[in-house]
């Protein structure tokens, strides 16, 4: 019987051996899985910060990019004085992209109405001599309605028109008779 005891001994032994790895068995798994969460996750942090910076630099291997290119050109010409939009803001029709300095414009708009002044006095002396050109032209007789009767009292008296024809060919100074 003796050796009844000891098996019974050894047997118990064991069971009380198995009953204490059973925990230690549960105890690695749960490890072993926080473990395998946790290089998981920075695994995942990792692969995230990569992409995101990667995902900012361009990379080609033909030199060719995919993209919309908007080409943007100036009426005008003058020197830029801000920029009121930023990179890669999404625009409307009719945004103000750039405001130009003025100055240039300003100083050309003051030379037009100089011009412009300068034209106008032209026209306004111009017009002044306009009526002493037309009294002094009907004065003189030499109007359309005044040429017929000219003509007819030229007809009407040919010698008083000899002797004036005479007198406007003879020097000045020399009286003929």
């Amino acid at each position: 019987m003796a050796d009844a005891g000891t098996e019974n001994q050894s047997t118990a032994e064991t069971r009380s051996a198995l009953a204490r790895r059973q925990p230690r068995k549960g105890r690695r798994k749960l490890v072993r899985m926080i473990v395998l969460i946790a290089v998981l996750i920075i695994l995942a942090a990792g692969g995230y910060y990569a992409w995101k910076y990667f995902s900012t630099y361009e990379s080609t291997d033909d030199a060719q990019v995919d993209g919309h290119i908007n080409a943007i050109s100036a009426r005008i010409n003058g020197y830029v004085l801000e920029v009121p939009v930023e990179d890669e803001q999404v625009v409307k029709a009719g945004d103000v992209l750039v405001r130009i300095d003025p100055k240039d414009y300003a100083v050309a708009v003051d030379n037009a109405q100089a011009d412009v002044a300068a034209a106008e006095a032209t026209s306004q002396s111009s017009r002044t001599d306009v009526p002493i050109t037309s009294t002094t032209t009907d004065s003189s007789g030499s109007s359309p309605e005044a040429m017929p009767l000219a003509r007819a009292f030229m007809r009407s008296r040919p010698d008083e028109t000899a002797r004036a024809s005479a007198k406007s060919t003879e020097p000045s100074g020399v009286s003929a008779g």
